[in-house]
């Protein structure tokens, strides 16, 4: 998290809101849910599990961490009983009994980022037991130790107490995702992409209340994504420089291409291949690596490199760029102290991979592949030096979640300018709600 990784976003009914927070304050619930209970079922009933920590607390289950004792295997199994309860039935009362109120968290301000909002992030952990030993010398072993008998001639009720410490043994695989959950926008955001993740993500949400639906990038037509590129291409500025610095390319290595004088230019050719100005205002850049196709119906090739792709487009009249990395910059001017000097700079300030891969159909889900936001830690970083204080971990979850909808607010807003949809055309463009039968006929950006 708060790097260039790829997102999963779903949408979320705001009404169920109030029923969300009350499963958060629901003690029996929270830990039925928890990463705690969810290892103790993986590793006793040898089943996958999924479980849930606090944003701030991403290891807080460990029962490594100083001064907590690990749970016993009987304990695990009591915990894993617990866990499988139908909610009726579970009695908070474990809690106390086996000692693990700092082994999980409930009650609406543990998850909460913003105390002004209703914005909520957590961790999604799937678990999976994963043997490290010989199960049967493990169960050979206790049955000496503890019953001076082999593990044949044991009773059933002590075949079954040996069963449950040698699973004990066995240790447990774990893959954690960060969750936002935005009830002002009705997004809930993972940072994953495949679908058996985005649907572990609907079912925790579902059982603490959360309605879900499925979501998809929409605009118009189809193809809209290579309509797009193809767009920002046709109008890029600097054509004839981004042309001759392919040329240099193809007569000398990097370190002999002599650099232009102008160092905002020179920053242009060698990062992007195409850059273009919106209507609003951003400047859209092409990147590398960047798939081409050169013919229409042939296989499509991926440029390395921004020279290589614009060599590639260039080598054939039917050549479009089928999917690239695209940044959004922010075109600055300052004037230096010292001089008086007027200075220009470009600020990226998001990124995203403008592809067919945009939708995850099945699980209905709109992707922000390769989303980045470069400025992020530098901005806070300077927040941190100005005020002489980091701020709680809350602050950080937040920012980057108002960061991501602000930046799906911008691209929507660049491709309805690029694409000259306005009017009613436009409020339809973007990530929008669809049902189940109409996510199964999206075919724009669809895996």
């Amino acid at each position: 998290m708060f790097g260039r990784s790829n997102w999963a976003v779903i949408g979320i009914d705001p009404a169920t809101f109030p029923v969300f927070e009350q499963s958060l304050n629901d003690a029996a619930l929270m830990l039925a849910n928890s990463q705690l209970a969810a290892q103790s079922v993986a590793r006793m009933r040898n089943i996958p599990a999924i479980g849930i920590n606090p944003f701030d607390r991403p290891r807080m289950d460990d029962i490594a961490a100083p001064g907590v004792a690990a749970l016993s295997g009987v304990d695990m199994t009591r915990l894993a009983d617990f866990a499988g309860q139908k909610a009726e039935e579970r009695n908070d009362g474990i809690i106390d009994s086996l000692e693990i109120g700092e082994l999980f968290a409930y009650g609406a301000k543990s998850f909460r980022i913003a105390e002004d909002a209703k914005r909520f992030g957590f961790w999604l952990v799937y678990n999976d037991a994963k043997d490290v030993g010989d199960t049967a010398s493990l169960k050979e072993h206790k049955a000496y130790t503890t019953t001076f008998k082999p593990y044949k001639f044991l009773s059933s009720a002590e075949k079954k107490a040996i069963e449950t410490d040698a699973k004990a043994i066995t240790a447990g695989s774990r893959k954690q995702y960060p969750v936002l959950i935005d009830f002002e926008s009705g997004r809930a955001y993972i940072e994953a992409t495949s679908k058996a993740t985005i649907f572990m993500l609907r079912q925790v949400l579902e059982l603490l209340g959360v309605q879900t639906q499925y979501m998809a990038w929409r605009f118009d037509g189809s193809d809209w994504m290579r309509v797009f590129l193809a767009r920002v291409l046709e109008e890029s500025r600097y054509k004839d420089y981004f042309r001759k610095r392919a040329e240099e390319s193809t007569r000398f290595n990097g370190q002999e291409i002599e650099a232009l004088e102008d160092a905002e230019l020179e920053g242009i050719v060698s990062d992007f291949f195409a850059m273009t100005q919106a209507e609003t205002e951003d400047w859209i850049g092409l990147r590398a690596p960047a798939t081409i196709m050169l013919y229409p119906n042939s296989n499509s090739v991926v440029a390395s490199s921004p020279t290589t792709a614009t060599l590639l487009l260039d080598a054939t009249s039917t050549a479009h760029v089928y999917g690239a990395p695209v940044a959004f910059q922010e075109r600055r001017t300052y004037i230096k102290k010292k001089t008086g000097e007027e200075r220009v700079y470009r600020e990226t300030v998001f990124t995203l991979e403008v592809s067919d891969g945009m939708n995850e159909v099945e699980s209905g889900a709109a992707l922000l592949r390769g989303f980045d936001l470069p400025r992020f830690k530098r901005t806070i970083q300077r927040e941190i030096r100005k005020n002489k204080e980091v701020p709680a971990l809350a602050y950080f979850w937040h920012d980057w979640l108002v960061a991501m909808n602000n930046s799906i607010a911008s691209f929507t807003a660049a491709v309805n300018a690029v694409l000259e949809i306005d009017g009613e055309r436009a409020s339809s463009g973007g990530i929008q709600r669809t049902s189940n039968a109409e996510n199964d006929e999206v075919i724009e950006g669809g895996e």
